[in-house]
């Protein structure tokens, strides 16, 4: 038979009897209108989220849907709110002193542009004065602890995991230069790896992840890039990132790009992306 003709064959159930074809019958066997949905102790309950089911950091609109709880005025560049939050406030803060809240451990290669005294080790006396070196020297796993500066080059992590971190982002940025397609490219054999309290900009993309997992974007301010803020994909094999408590703004084309990848945001501002 066509089409037409199972459609034909098909009985059309009545609706229950008392109901109206645009209402539903419910336990109880009443009727339940348009828009409501029967529960299992037979009331109706109406489409929306009731008076008590906002999320934290929501308040309820008074008409079946909640409000973000945020400040009464848009955040400036560089500041942030996210829903529960009435002040702007800076992505993360920047402690005292050289290292400010980094934590030290005995494995940390330390970072400072403004070290000039030469014969530099990773130690807090004699910092690196590039990230790219403490990339280099950094055991697995270690901490590289980056001071106030603008640090001009691209930051290649791969083969190891490395706990990246910036002072704070308003006072520590990496800003890509030469050939590599992000400021900072976390390539295969890094899975682990965190970045943290910096920012990331520059004339390609801010952040590339391909070939590790359990990557941790935390706290980083992404911003001002040309062709994406984060880009993650599974080109060079499984990829995942955890992107949390950052500000990803004025990127061009994608704020954040996912492809073939495991990514989780939360806590963090996307905003004012530009076109390409």
């Amino acid at each position: 038979p066509s089409c037409s003709d199972e459609a034909r064959a098909t009985p059309v159930p009545d609706p229950p009897q008392g109901c109206q074809s645009s209402e539903t019958e419910n336990a109880a066997g009443g009727c339940c209108p348009a828009g409501t949905t029967p529960l299992e102790d037979g009331s109706c309950q109406p489409a929306g989220v009731p008076a008590d089911g906002c999320s934290e950091g929501f308040v309820h609109d008074g008409d079946a849907g909640c409000e973000p709880i945020l400040p009464a005025e848009p955040c400036p560049q560089g500041l942030m709110a996210v829903p529960g939050e009435t002040v702007c406030r800076e992505v993360a803060p920047c402690g005292s002193g050289t290292w400010g809240d980094i934590p030290i451990e005995p494995s940390t290669e330390h970072v400072d542009a403004s070290y000039t005294g030469g014969s530099s080790d990773g130690s807090a006396s004699k910092p690196w004065t590039t990230i790219g070196e403490a990339v280099a020297a950094a055991g697995e796993g270690a901490i590289v602890a980056v001071a106030t500066g603008s640090y001009q080059e691209s930051v290649v992590i791969q083969g190891k995991a490395v706990r990246l971190w910036g002072r704070c982002p308003t006072l520590v940025e990496v800003v890509r230069t030469g050939a590599e397609l992000g400021a900072i490219f976390i390539k295969q054999g890094a899975t682990g790896t965190e970045v943290h309290s910096l920012a990331i900009r520059g004339g390609s993309v801010g952040l590339v992840l391909s070939g590790s997992q359990a990557v941790v974007l935390d706290r980083a301010w992404v911003h001002g890039n040309a062709v994406r803020g984060v880009n993650v994909e599974d080109a060079f094999g499984p990829t995942s990132v955890v992107v949390r408590g950052s500000l990803i703004e004025t990127n061009r084309e994608i704020g954040v790009h996912a492809s073939g990848s495991e990514a989780t945001i939360e806590s963090t501002v996307v905003r004012d992306t530009l076109p390409r």
